[in-house]
């Protein structure tokens, strides 16, 4: 009996089903790393861009404390655009001092309330110019409010566009009359040798969740619901955040915004440092003031902070104005400030 024979020939390759399932697993494999990837370069993009506010922030109050003098730094509206509600770049300023040429005059109001100010003529600006408008022009005087010393006294001025008129909050000691002394306090303004600093690609400021929260609804105003409960001139069509109807959060400085225009003010997105480490001025008064850093194209998209269908991170850098502390927290879904005001911060 002849024994049978084997083949024992290796095959040349493989079968084109198996080459497939080869290539679907490797191109699975290969789109899952992306999104990992990708995902975990948007995060480190948003705490960089954390740690830079932070850093900028401690450099400021490092300066006030060694030099003596106030310091502070100035967030930037994205492209410089007056209509932006985002900010993607700062720079270190100063304080610019204080003000005092020529008198004020000051005239009681409707009421009999001594608070309309007229201030000096500026005699090279024609037309009835002031000086004050040539500071505000410049940006070096906030029409939203400055303060001012009158007779010894500290008061807030502002211009109204209703009546145009510069006018105290409170009745001034120093008036009704004219030829008075004063002393305005300036604006900040940019330290010599200084230049914007851009945050990481893609990566704001989003200001309009820290300034406005939602109504009941939990959204930012939504077409044809009361929010606020009061009513308001966008419920029945709503443009998003800085509607009448939508509630105040009161998590930025009031003068960082100008209710009347609805525009963010540039000259005046300013936390200032004392020498003794503090923050002071206008922010002083906030409370906690929150930054929340975002992806602009989730802005863009209009997703709100704490929403799981946004595909870059955020964090909220927190400044307390009291003791002058700098600190980054993550966001709670369920309510945005919690952990930036009572819990977990990040390293």
């Amino acid at each position: 009996m002849r024994p049978l024979k084997t083949d024992y020939r290796r095959r040349a390759g493989f079968t084109l089903i198996e080459l497939l399932i080869v290539m679907t697993i490797m191109l699975s494999l290969a789109a899952l790393t992306f999104s990992v990837i990708s995902f975990s370069i948007e995060t480190d993009r948003i705490q960089g861009g954390a740690r830079q506010i932070q850093s900028y922030l401690e450099g400021a109050r490092d300066r006030a404390l060694y030099a003596g003098q106030p310091r502070g730094v100035r967030f930037l509206l994205r492209n410089n655009a007056p209509t932006a509600t985002v900010a993607d770049s700062m720079v270190f300023v100063g304080a610019s001092g204080t003000f005092s040429s020529g008198f004020i005059g000051i005239a009681n109001d409707g009421l009999g309330n001594p608070v309309v100010v007229t201030p000096p003529v500026d005699p090279a600006g024609g037309g009835g110019t002031t000086l004050w408008d040539s500071l505000t022009t410049r940006g070096l005087l906030n029409p939203n409010g400055a303060r001012i010393k009158i007779a010894n006294s500290f008061y807030t001025v502002f211009f109204d566009l209703t009546s145009s008129t510069w006018q105290l909050t409170s009745n001034s000691a120093g008036g009704p009359g004219v030829g008075i002394a004063y002393e305005l306090d300036l604006e900040p303004s940019v330290l010599p040798n200084q230049e914007p600093r851009l945050l990481p690609q893609n990566v704001v400021i989003d200001l309009d969740p820290s300034r406005f929260t939602v109504g009941p609804d939990g959204e930012p105003g939504v077409a044809g619901v009361d929010d606020d409960g009061v009513g308001g001139v966008d419920d029945a069509g709503e443009l998003g955040f800085g509607g009448s109807d939508d509630v105040y959060a009161g998590k930025l400085p009031t003068a960082w915004y100008d209710s009347v225009a609805g525009l963010y003010v540039q000259n005046s997105m300013d936390i200032m440092f004392s020498p003794r480490g503090n923050v002071m001025g206008n922010p002083a008064a906030t409370g906690m003031i929150h930054l929340i850093l975002s992806d602009q194209d989730d802005v863009d998209a209009g997703l709100l902070p704490g929403d799981t269908n946004k595909e870059g991170g955020e964090l909220i850098t927190t400044i307390t104005p009291q003791t002058g502390n700098i600190s980054t927290h993550p966001i709670d879904p369920a309510d945005v400030f919690h952990l930036a005001e009572y819990g977990e911060v990040v390293r």
